[in-house]
């Protein structure tokens, strides 16, 4: 049996730059398909890959909903990355 290497749902979302609270509710929502081991979420490098597009389709998303003078402000004050 082959085990995939996981990490924990905080690793994941400092991995991203994202909140963890971010990610558990994209989990919630069923964004991500992860596997729950004992009562902490368990992400694999896919479901890391699957949430790293998500995020940055978001903050896209965000960009382009009339928020660009916000972001800007955000992005010089060191708070917000670029969208690559």
């Amino acid at each position: 049996v082959r085990r995939e290497m996981t990490m924990s749902a905080c690793e994941a979302a400092r991995l991203l730059g994202i909140h963890p609270q971010t990610l558990r509710r994209w989990i919630r929502r069923r964004l991500l398909k992860c596997r729950k081991r004992g009562n902490r979420w368990q992400l694999t490098a896919a479901d890391v890959q699957t949430a790293r597009q998500l995020a940055s389709t978001r903050k896209e998303d965000w960009l382009f909903a009339g928020n660009a003078g916000q972001a800007r402000r955000l992005y010089r004050a060191g708070k917000l990355r670029s969208v690559k």
